[in-house]
């Protein structure tokens, strides 16, 4: 049986079993799995064309979350929805603004590029003598390479030799250190690649780098395929962790993305891949695990311990990675059990730690990890703010695409704004934070996150179009807030339920770099820069997030969005083992405060939960 799906134009042949968004993980389609799979959030919906004359009507659990309009056009939930007929799947685009993530490389002033990895050419038309007992064809290249006589050869280059001096007298090598990676008649010298991979929950990013110069050549980010296993990490770490098997199947997952994006990338570049020689990788410490296939159990037992916080010493061919077998692959070092070599990275880029004054770097995604530095010394923590900010427990949130809300503005009356300027489907983390701190300022939302009685607007003053946007769902469920009215479709709304997830994932991560603060003895006024990375921390308005309290109280100039640091961190790991030594020196240079077991975080969360009216002037 095969499924085609749309707009992407991919298909894939399966068995029947699976669920329609396993399905679609095997063929490189992505899907919002924000749920885990367990057919409650309704945000796997896609029309389905069944391409035979069986009907398939969706089940008694899926029916609770389709519209009767939508089981009349023959949408189905795919994690409950079992295909057993070739089919049409027609998907929303969710790729359309990842590449937000990318971008040009700005190497810091006085950055030498020096990876560990180089290229000579040597010349062997002068032949061993006749009477030249002690050298070969192989002792006379480490000779000309200047490489010890024990230096690493390994046999399948020793096998290629004599067919390549057939083709050229004069070979190029691509050395690590006294380790021979590959050997090329000719001049090969200005073949010389690498990629750097960021690997974050819901996004992955991948940069192509010429090794010689640091030039990007391209870059491309995609949805991180495990999203299938729910939106964040605890889900994928309760996926893998019940079987050997599960482990095998989410690992393959990311390694199917990584070989699909290195392929994409030198393909668009011109390069062969067997000229990639040096991988570096990033991502949360659940991420770093699952990319080597290491199950991530004991990161969802206390004390939250990984398997392996170092790095791990190994070669392409270990993972069976599309790049040369031999190239080095450096995955950066962990901080702690839920402080990954993302933050590493982005220690790396903002150079925070040799940076003069106080630092607070907040990295606002899936998860939430922050570190705050000082004096050349570092502490971070990580606090379990959950998907909200990505859009995934928010009614009608979703990912940053085409058509979701971004940008709210409520001055008189309310104006949005949505990616690519298309009619509106949705919100994403940005327009939440915007649409709350709009609420909040404008009285419609209480400082305590309580949504106002309508009758409770009069004494506001509001336009009376405004004010009528406040209402009670038809079925008189929830309190919501009119965002955009659709002829047709469900209007776009927020709700009381989305305010209570926003205010408990900023209050996570708002008393999460208040106790840091106070490790440091350092007040927010004491503060030089709060460093803002990752995917969504990228992307809100500085003001909206001052004013619901997300950010601790400082000037608004001294807050800084620098997109993704982690990506930026790993690029400069690639290309500089200077680099990769100051990686390890960082992760020994910054402690870490296990929130779970803080003794002040109760308090600190529940006092932070409230939309404080920062002064973000």
């Amino acid at each position: 049986m095969k499924a085609f799906f749309s707009p992407s134009g991919k298909q894939y042949e399966f068995e029947p079993g699976p669920s329609l968004m396993a399905v679609a993980a095997l063929a490189g389609v992505a899907m919002d799995g924000s749920c885990g799979g367990k057919g409650v959030c309704g945000k796997c919906k896609c029309k389905v064309k069944i391409l035979s004359a069986q009907i398939e009507n969706p089940g008694s659990q899926e029916s609770q979350l389709l519209t009767p309009g939508e089981t009349a056009a023959g949408y189905h939930l795919a994690c409950l929805y079992c295909p057993t007929t070739d089919i049409s799947v027609e998907i929303a685009a969710s790729e359309s603004v990842i590449a937000q993530k990318s971008g040009n490389l700005r190497l810091p002033p006085g950055f030498l590029v020096e990876s560990g990895i180089r290229k000579v050419q040597v010349d062997l038309s002068s032949a061993p003598s006749s009477g030249d007992k002690t050298s070969g064809f192989a002792e006379c290249l480490k000779e000309a390479a200047g490489l010890p006589a024990d230096a690493e050869l390994p046999l399948s280059l020793l096998a290629e030799l004599p067919y390549l001096l057939r083709q050229s007298a004069k070979l190029t090598l691509t050395l690590a250190g006294n380790a021979v990676l590959d050997i090329e008649a000719g001049d090969a010298t200005g073949d010389f690649y690498g990629l750097a991979v960021d690997i974050g929950t819901t996004t992955v990013v991948a940069y192509l780098l010429n090794l010689q110069n640091g030039e990007m050549l391209q870059s491309r980010a995609v949805t991180n395929p495990q999203w299938v296993y729910g939106a964040d990490v605890i889900s994928r770490i309760s996926f893998a962790a019940a079987s050997r098997e599960n482990t095998t199947e989410i690992h393959a997952l990311i390694l199917n993305c990584f070989n699909s994006l290195a392929c994409s990338l030198a393909e668009a570049a011109g390069v062969n891949l067997r000229h990639i020689y040096g991988v570096s990788v990033v991502g949360n410490t659940t991420m770093s695990h699952l990319f080597l296939g290491v199950c991530p159990r004991s990161l969802a037992l206390a004390p939250f311990t990984p398997v392996f916080i170092g790095s791990p010493a190994f070669t392409a061919a270990d993972l069976n990675l599309a790049v040369n077998s031999r190239a080095r692959v450096w995955l950066l070092p962990n901080i702690a059990g839920h402080v990954g070599s993302d933050i590493t990275a982005g220690i790396l880029a903002t150079g925070i730690l040799q940076a003069p004054g106080y630092h607070l770097l907040i990295d606002i995604g899936t998860n939430g990890e922050i570190v705050l530095t000082g004096g050349e010394r570092g502490v971070a923590c990580s606090t379990a703010a959950g998907p909200a900010f990505e859009g995934a427990t928010i009614y009608q949130g979703m990912r940053a695409a085409d058509g979701a809300i971004e940008k709210i503005t409520l001055d008189g009356s309310l104006r949005i704004q949505t990616i690519g300027n298309e009619p509106p489907v949705g919100i994403c983390g940005s327009g939440v934070i915007d649409g709350i701190a709009e609420l909040v300022e404008a009285g419609i939302i209480e400082k305590s996150g309580r949504m106002a009685e309508p009758e409770e607007l009069q004494t506001l003053n509001l336009p009376p179009e405004t004010a009528a946007r406040l209402r009670d769902s038809a079925a008189g469920q929830r309190r919501e807030f009119v965002l955009s009215y659709r002829e047709g479709a469900e209007d776009i709304v927020l709700t009381q339920k989305d305010v209570r997830e926003v205010q408990m994932a900023k209050g996570a991560i708002a008393a999460g770099a208040k106790i840091l603060l106070d490790h440091f003895g350092v007040d927010p006024a004491d503060l030089t820069c709060v460093h803002l990375t990752g995917a969504f921390g990228s992307h809100i308005d500085i003001a909206s997030a001052l004013r619901i309290g997300l950010l601790p109280t400082v000037p608004s100039e001294k807050v800084v969005s620098l997109g993704n640091a982690a990506g930026i961190g790993a690029c400069l790991a690639l290309l500089s083992v200077k680099t990769r030594d100051a990686a390890r020196a960082a992760c020994e240079s910054v402690g870490h405060i296990e929130l779970s077991v803080c003794p002040e975080f109760p308090d600190e969360y529940i006092n932070a939960m409230g939309f404080e009216n920062q002064d973000s002037e």
